[in-house]
């Protein structure tokens, strides 16, 4: 696993051409992750990004169908997590809801190994471009309210819910994002040129984000955190 100084996604460039919602999931999660305490899973953890948030952990244990990190694992084979009824305290999961075919028996499955009173913390995708992976396809886009409800009908009970990296910060990211690195074949020079366009992009987004300056565009995710009531 990475380093936190190495963790790109907890510690972002301003030429990077995601780095306005990265820098926002970061804070959001931060934001909440102090209320999630104890034994904890992260459902879907890739390299385990976020891991160093939580503080008040005890364990921070990740889980997914294909092994990235060493240690504090455990492989998930078919629907089913290898966990027991109502066994940990929080279920963490971070851009992975999106990808799942049937989310509401994700959820479930959140659910059912959370002790009462326990806490999920979810992000997903509102207003992000298509982006299937090679061990998962990409389903679904959600608005705040269509989340909330979500997690309603799995039975959770809804703490906090908002946006991540809405209004102008999520235009100017649409803007950056399709024309990121990873989609086409850069020279030097043209690679150069895109990078200083990030900037200019992204140093425009930071403002716009400190000084509170409102556009009606959906947000590039939306984070809720919720309980299972004891």
């Amino acid at each position: 696993m990475k380093t936190i100084d190495s963790n790109r996604r907890l510690y972002p460039c301003l030429l990077d051409y995601d780095y306005l919602i990265l820098k926002s999931l970061r804070n959001s999660i931060q934001k909440h992750a102090v209320f999630i305490e104890g034994d904890l899973i992260d459902y879907g953890c890739g390299t385990m990004p976020y891991r160093p948030l939580f503080i008040n952990a005890t364990k921070y244990t990740g889980a997914d169908v294909v092994q990235a990190v060493s240690e504090n694992y455990i492989m998930i084979n078919g629907d089913k997590l290898p966990v027991p009824d109502e066994t940990v305290n929080g279920v963490v999961s971070f851009q992975v809801l999106e990808h799942i075919p049937s989310p509401s028996s994700y959820l479930q499955e959140c659910y059912r190994i959370l002790k009462p009173d326990g806490q999920i913390l979810i992000t997903t995708h509102g207003n992000w471009p298509y982006h299937p992976g090679v061990n998962n396809n990409d389903y679904w886009r959600w608005t705040l309210e269509g989340l909330k409800l979500l997690l309603e009908e799995q039975g959770f009970h809804v703490i906090a819910l908002e946006p991540v990296c809405d209004g102008w910060p999520s235009l100017l990211q649409q803007i950056l994002v399709m024309h990121d690195e990873s989609r086409y074949q850069r020279n030097y020079f043209s690679s150069l040129l895109f990078r200083s366009f990030s900037l200019l992009v992204n140093v425009t987004g930071a403002l716009v984000q400190r000084f509170g300056i409102k556009c009606d565009m959906l947000p590039v995710c939306c984070l809720v955190r919720a309980y299972k009531k004891g």
